[in-house]
């Protein structure tokens, strides 16, 4: 059976337009990034614009424990647990990304919740330090829908006089991580002076962490419904 609603996709790959950037993208805290856009055209005010949108993003996180040079020898084992979590917000903007000229489609946000430990052993000496490192991924799939799309004339090399056209945007923003830990003391990223008991005697460490966010891959596809098979 023939739907009577007319299924017209004007994006690259039929359904998919497929963006990757190797290895990765790296997303600045708290910028809003375009990952990626597409062109539609034959897009009448009646029509819906169905846009489909899947991100492969990840957390990578590193810590280095140094204990305090002025300090003394670890007479037991000192393991500092970390979970970064991480919000990505991601949105679908029309024809520009924010301004006068950009219309918000539709967004989503997700998080992810990344960890490691990093130890120092029992008879570590002053000074000495230990990195680990850890990277979690992440998929995120949304669907939004356009309606009551302006009228927009499409480029003059088109020989159809009722195709209209627009660009349909997708952005990524990454906002500060949350620093979790075994410890009572507050963490950020950066380095963090914290003392802490071990064995009731004062021991100074340095914390230095590092979180960054970065695309993967990204999937980004659309169609246009023809509502009044015009």
């Amino acid at each position: 059976m023939i739907s009577q609603k007319t299924r017209r996709t004007l994006c690259l790959s039929h359904l998919l337009q497929v963006l990757r950037r190797p290895p990765l993208f790296v997303l600045p805290i708290n910028v809003e990034t375009p990952i990626a856009n597409l062109t539609l055209d034959r897009i009448n005010p009646s029509d819906r614009v169905e846009l489909g949108s899947t991100v492969i993003w990840n957390i990578s996180t590193s810590a280095t424990v140094t204990l305090s040079a002025a300090g003394v020898t670890l007479a037991v084992p000192l393991t500092i647990s970390l979970s970064p979590l991480e919000q990505l917000t991601f949105r679908v903007w029309r024809d520009a990304i924010g301004g006068q000229n950009g219309t918000l489609v539709g967004q989503a946000t997700d998080f992810r919740t990344g960890g490691l430990s990093a130890s120092l052993a029992a008879g570590t000496a002053p000074g000495a330090s230990v990195t680990a490192a850890q990277v979690s991924t992440a998929t995120t799939t949304f669907i939004t829908t356009d309606t009551n799309v302006p009228v927009i004339p499409a480029s003059s090399s088109s020989s159809h006089s009722n195709i209209h056209e627009h660009t349909y945007f997708l952005t990524a923003t990454a906002a500060a991580p949350i620093i979790l830990s075994n410890l009572l003391s507050a963490l950020t990223v950066g380095a963090n002076t914290i003392s802490i008991s071990v064995l009731g005697i004062t021991v100074g460490i340095t914390i230095t962490i590092a979180v960054t966010p970065s695309v993967q891959a990204v999937y980004f596809g659309g169609s246009v419904i023809d509502e009044n098979d015009t």
